[in-house]
C-alpha cells in the first residue's frame, strides 16, 4: 500500500520553477565557525564505523549459523487493555 499526503509537504523544485525564480533555499545550514573535517579524520571515522559493523557481524553470526535466531509476531493490546 502507498499513501500520499496531499497537498505535498516537500515539493520539488522543478515543479516550481516559474513561482520560485531564484530556486528554494536550504534551511540546513552549516556552523559559520566550524571547519571542515580534514581528510585524515573522515577516514578514520569511516574505518572505525566499518570495524563496528565488522564486529557486530561476527558477534551475531553464530545465531544465524545455528538457527536460534527468531522471529515472531508481538501483538500489542488494543485501546481498552484488554
Amino acid at each position: 500500500m502507498v499513501l500520499q499526503i496531499v497537498p505535498a509537504t516537500i515539493a520539488q523544485e522543478k515543479h516550481f520553477g516559474d513561482v520560485h525564480a531564484k530556486g528554494m533555499q536550504s534551511a540546513i545550514g552549516r556552523k559559520a565557525g566550524k571547519p571542515r573535517a580534514g581528510i585524515a579524520a573522515v577516514v578514520g571515522k569511516e574505518l572505525r564505523r566499518a570495524s563496528h559493523k565488522a564486529g557486530q557481524f561476527f558477534v551475531r553470526l553464530p545465531c544465524r549459523l545455528n538457527g536460534s535466531r527468531k522471529t515472531m509476531r508481538v501483538t500489542f493490546a488494543d485501546s481498552t487493555g484488554k
